[in-house]
């Protein structure tokens, strides 16, 4: 624990005092609609960036069936680097949600539209997921085992995400409210100072994970996107200096990660996951639409999200102490990528164009 408070806690404490400075003389207005300022290139670069999440979280999970020291061993300890080299996969989701989210204004009417559209969107997939492999788990079906394990996300082991993200939107409103009423600057601070400490004691709640050590990404998200619409700090982020700066703290915190291989490092890298989001946002513009596979992975990233883990640990089951250790691991690696990315995407694509035929 005491390395991992210096790797992760002291490097984001440094990350956010620099950031203050540099963010200390923007004036940000209050954020009005401007959708339409939206342009393409942006539009791909967040399905870039829920693409470049998704394989990551693919890959953390990989990592995640061999991450057992007493059985494992020194193969573990590659597991755990992979794991926390990609431990940025959640909160660029998060980020990517605060950012994209938008809210003209608190009339009941716009209120029921923005959760009715989540509800379409997310809970309803999300629901028919739960229910798919709560079903295949259990012989018998308890209706309030499945709402608890629900709400909780306790059906799957990547499943505590989607709670936090509806914890997430459910304070949205409130928390645009504030960006619209004080300094969102020292929003921001109190939001990182709030997830700072709630890290490191109000992480779960009777088994329940709780948002609170997750806000700083949502409102990092909202944060930028009143910046960027209303100000010209693109430039700032595109400078040298600052790009400089957020690879140190990119390199510093891998580098530290080789020290400390043992420790048991969560989603909550403050500085290396918001580091790494600015550098490649401040080339969002080269990227545009050049990685098509990867923004097609991040448009249906819901779907190989909620099926990949499930996926997974049939497979795992069906290969485990069948061959040595190296080919198990290629094999499940190879496995896991073929159907628990491409698969579900291929048959996402073939269903939507199904559904296109029968239109016409």
């Amino acid at each position: 624990m005491t390395f991992e408070f210096f790797n992760i806690y002291t490097t984001s404490l440094i990350f956010f005092i620099f950031l203050f400075f540099t963010f200390k003389n923007i004036k940000v207005n209050s954020l009005i609609d401007k959708s339409e300022q939206f342009s393409s290139s942006r539009i791909y670069f967040f399905d870039f960036i829920k693409g470049i999440s998704i394989i990551g979280v693919v890959l953390i999970h990989i990592a995640y069936f061999y991450y057992d020291f007493s059985e494992y061993g020194n193969f573990a300890l590659y597991q755990d680097y992979i794991i926390k080299i990609f431990r940025y996969a959640v909160p660029f989701f998060i980020i990517s949600s605060g950012f994209l989210l938008s809210l003209k204004n608190f009339s009941k009417e716009n209120l029921f539209n923005f959760y009715k559209s989540k509800l379409i969107r997310l809970i309803i997939p999300y629901f028919i997921f739960c229910l798919v492999i709560f079903l295949l788990k259990n012989n018998n079906f308890n209706i309030l085992s499945f709402l608890k394990e629900f709400i909780s996300g306790g059906i799957s082991t990547p499943y505590y995400f989607m709670s936090i993200l509806f914890q997430l939107y459910i304070i949205y409103p409130l928390i645009i409210f504030l960006f619209n009423k004080f300094d969102k600057l020292k929003i921001l601070i109190f939001s990182f100072l709030f997830s700072f400490f709630s890290s490191l004691f109000l992480y779960k709640f009777d088994n329940f994970v709780i948002f609170a050590p997750y806000l700083i990404y949502f409102t990092f998200g909202i944060y930028l996107k009143y910046a960027v619409l209303n100000t010209e700090i693109i430039k700032i982020i595109q400078s040298k200096k600052f790009i400089n700066f957020n690879i140190f703290i990119i390199v510093l915190y891998l580098l530290f990660d080789l020290f400390g291989l043992k420790d048991h490092y969560s989603n909550f890298q403050f500085a290396y996951s918001i580091a790494l989001f600015l550098v490649i946002f401040s080339f969002k513009d080269k990227i545009g639409n050049k990685f098509k596979l990867l923004n097609y992975l991040g448009k249906n990233s819901l779907y190989i999200f909620l099926s990949h883990f499930f996926i997974m640990e049939l497979i795992f089951n069906l290969l485990k102490n069948k061959f040595n250790l190296s080919v198990e691991f290629i094999l499940f690696t190879f496995s896991s990528i073929v159907f628990g990315v491409f698969f579900p995407t291929l048959i996402l694509m073939l269903f939507r164009k199904f559904l296109a035929l029968k239109k016409i």
